[in-house]
């Protein structure tokens, strides 16, 4: 059985606020690198099930691919909530500090389990934890 941690952190509004800017410019652009890949990968595609039809193979024709998802709306409010909170020092619960801070969101496995194969980026993610 798993305790939930009572530890709090608190931190100045402007250091919250430079920590959630940072992680979301983060994810944009690994976000814009998976489009890329994933684009790439459906041409590809694309080009095999063409092939196939242009042998006559027109029964066995299908593309699955999701498309990369991205989370930016869950930062902006974050950063809302941050720049509109009225006092200089923010209180966080661990739970808080581990999405605000180090970036680790209740989607954030599910999410790069499903955007690595369009970005090489996504394979580093969370490797500059533990320096925090």
């Amino acid at each position: 059985m798993q305790r939930e941690s009572t530890l709090t952190s608190e931190l100045t509004k402007a250091e919250l606020l430079d920590f959630v800017l940072r992680n979301k410019k983060k994810h944009v652009a690994m976000h814009a690198e998976a489009l890329i890949g994933y684009a790439a990968r459906v041409r590809a595609e694309l080009s095999k099930q063409s092939s196939k039809l242009d042998l006559g193979d027109v029964e066995n024709v299908s593309i699955n691919m999701m498309a990369p998802q991205s989370y930016a709306r869950s930062y902006a409010q974050a950063i809302s909530m941050v720049e509109n909170t009225i006092a200089e020092t923010v209180p966080l619960s661990a739970q808080d500090y581990a999405t605000l801070v180090m970036d680790d969101w209740d989607w954030t496995d599910t999410w790069v389990r499903s955007n690595r194969g369009f970005a090489a980026s996504i394979d580093t993610y969370g490797s500059d934890k533990a320096a925090r």
